[in-house]
């Protein structure tokens, strides 16, 4: 099988969507031929990385693999109406790129919503199977988070997203909820539900030295710890009035990751004049694996949105994978219910108030080896390559 992969992030990014996409490729590269289309590396600063700069086109060949690097307009992550053209320029140039490109199936992971769009009129042109892998409803989000109250612009990205999806041979979800509202929608289309997970495999590096010379130096206080993209979806002011509440002399607060509101994290700490909490930026926001060792509670929040009910934050998973009990923030749905479900942690939910519970260092993690096994991102992958061939058998 020969498969064209549009992905807008890729590492050495690593957004969700990067390690999504290059975790699966470890997996398909090994039975099917790949070319990766993405662009140079940005995410999220908006400024492409070091050993990337000054270049129209790269091109990296492996086995079974080519990562093809192609322009497009660069702009900071921060959702603003520049972003919309970063996307729409990767959409265009992609589709120019790959219109004489050999493939038996073009997969396309979605949001950005209007790459996805470009990759539908690039499979009828060349008459080829498309699958949209669809990670978030990117109208509903812009809707909800008040990005724009512009009726025109919504209407207008409402009806690209809903061409893609009628267009579409195949959709990939990855949660129930988003599943359930495309087939209300559009029931006639075949659906999948194929989650996040985790990834198997962390790096290890010197550069995180300084983050384990911290823990250790606090090892006898309990932590709450936050790792992973700090952007406009997390509600930090929930987790700063839960954390404000626990004795600074037993407990302490790490945020360890990168996003576009950093800066503003940073400048609530410093007015607020917060002793335990802790920023560690990270500029390749790679985790290295021995940071969980330190972890004894895992934090993670989603804004009280509608659209938010549908998602699950991809940390959930590692936290998961690392037996680190969760305490999250947000909305009644998919996340507060797998963690009730799984019993692994403590869901504050708008209508919950945050009472007395006992924190312990190095808390118990009670969760079934099998089911923490379900959701590793090397059987999902393998889920995904059974359905394109399948697809591309018909």
């Amino acid at each position: 099988m020969n498969l064209i992969f549009i992905s807008d992030n890729y590492p050495p990014e690593q957004n969700a969507l990067a390690q999504r996409a290059s975790s699966h490729i470890e997996i398909w590269k090994k039975k099917i031929n790949i070319d990766l289309i993405t662009c140079f590396p940005n995410y999220p600063y908006g400024k492409i990385f070091s050993g990337y700069k000054k270049k129209f086109f790269q091109k990296k060949i492996e086995k079974n693999l080519t990562i093809h690097r192609i322009w497009s307009f660069i702009a900071k992550k921060d959702n603003s109406f520049l972003n919309f053209f970063d996307y729409a320029s990767f959409g265009i140039s992609s589709f120019f790129y790959c219109l004489n490109k050999k493939s038996d199936i073009i997969l396309c992971s979605s949001p950005p919503m209007p790459v996805a769009f470009f990759a539908i009129l690039l499979s009828k042109i060349k008459k080829t199977k498309i699958v949209i892998e669809i990670r978030d409803l990117w109208v509903d989000s812009i809707v909800d988070l008040k990005l724009t109250k512009n009726f025109f612009i919504i209407s207008i990205l409402k009806k690209m997203e809903n061409f893609v999806i009628k267009n579409s041979n195949l959709i990939i979800c990855v949660t129930e909820n988003m599943k359930l509202k495309i087939k209300k929608s559009f029931p006639k289309k075949r659906v999948l539900l194929r989650t996040n997970g985790y990834q198997e495999k962390k790096l290890k590096t010197k550069t995180f030295n300084h983050i384990f010379k911290h823990f250790k130096k606090n090892k006898s206080k309990i932590n709450f710890t936050y790792l992973g993209t700090i952007g406009l979806s997390q509600d930090f002011d929930k987790i700063f009035n839960f954390c404000k509440k626990l004795d600074k002399s037993k407990f302490f607060f790490n945020f360890i990751g990168t996003g576009s509101e950093i800066n503003s994290l940073k400048k609530k700490i410093r007015e607020e004049k917060l002793p335990n909490f802790y920023i560690f930026e990270l500029e390749n926001p790679i985790i290295d694996k021995r940071i969980y060792d330190y972890v004894d509670y895992g934090l993670s929040s989603l804004k009280n949105i509608k659209t938010f009910k549908k998602v699950v934050p991809s940390k959930i998973y590692e936290y998961i994978f690392y037996k680190k009990k969760i305490i999250f923030f947000g909305p009644n749905g998919e996340t507060s219910k797998l963690i009730q479900k799984l019993n692994i942690g403590h869901v504050f939910t708008p209508r919950r108030k945050i009472n007395r519970i006992q924190f312990n260092k190095k808390p118990k993690f009670k969760l079934n080896n099998q089911i923490i096994k379900s959701f590793s991102r090397k059987l999902i992958a393998k889920k995904i390559l059974n359905d394109l061939q399948k697809l591309k058998d018909e």
